[in-house]
């Protein structure tokens, strides 16, 4: 599921379609059909355009107004688990065990990651404070923090070239490389305060949630 706005709710499902829902009224406005196999996540990015990913290995890229497909992207080869919108880009993982970055305004891959030995289960945005951060999770027993910047104002083919792709290295572990405990004591405290953070924000979404509960 994924939210253009208020009143508009976009879904994927087993029956190959993404449907449009009218959460007021509670009526699906349009079906998107074109996918062959079961649509797995959606995600919308630049200019509500909306992402759709399937079990036929392909992508889709929908006008979010007038709910026609712009484009089919075929870079993976197998099924595409997870979406997620980083920035001006948009992240695939498939069962392939790859990791693909799109131009959210060109539709082109400009980087595909390929360090999980699994299929991919999830992609997370985190922030963008100093580069973008995400993390992934995969079936080979592993999570993965990925983080990278872009200089320059436009993003082009190029754009690649300006992306530092950066994983956990062995200095990341806490081994005591170079970095003292005060180091490791304050890192878990961010921690702890930012998972403080989410588990109050889950709470409230929770509330209203349950506020909600009479709608739905």
């Amino acid at each position: 599921l994924i939210s253009l706005n208020s009143t508009t709710l976009f879904s994927g499902s087993d029956d190959t379609t993404v449907r449009c829902w009218d959460t007021e009224s509670r009526i699906c406005k349009h079906q998107l059909r074109g996918h062959k196999g079961a649509v797995l996540a959606v995600v919308l990015s630049h200019n509500d355009a909306l992402w759709s990913a399937s079990e036929d290995a392909t992508l889709k890229v929908w006008d979010s107004k007038s709910f026609k497909c712009i484009q089919t992207l075929n870079e993976h080869r197998g099924t595409i688990t997870a979406l997620a919108n980083v920035g001006d880009f948009v992240l695939s993982g498939s069962v392939d065990r790859s990791i693909c970055m799109w131009d959210s305004r060109s539709f082109q891959c400009i980087h595909s990651l390929n360090t999980h030995t699994g299929y991919i289960n999830c992609i997370g945005y985190v922030c963008a404070a100093v580069k973008y951060t995400f993390w992934s999770s995969s079936n080979d027993r592993t999570i993965r923090r990925w983080t990278f910047e872009v200089s320059g104002g436009s993003i082009d083919r190029e754009a690649v070239l300006r992306l530092g792709i950066e994983q956990p290295g062995a200095d990341d572990e806490p081994r005591g490389r170079g970095r003292g405990d005060s180091h490791w004591k304050a890192l878990l405290k961010d921690t702890e305060k930012k998972n403080t953070e989410i588990v109050q924000k889950l709470t409230r979404e929770n509330a209203d949630l349950k506020q909600q509960q009479s709608f739905w």
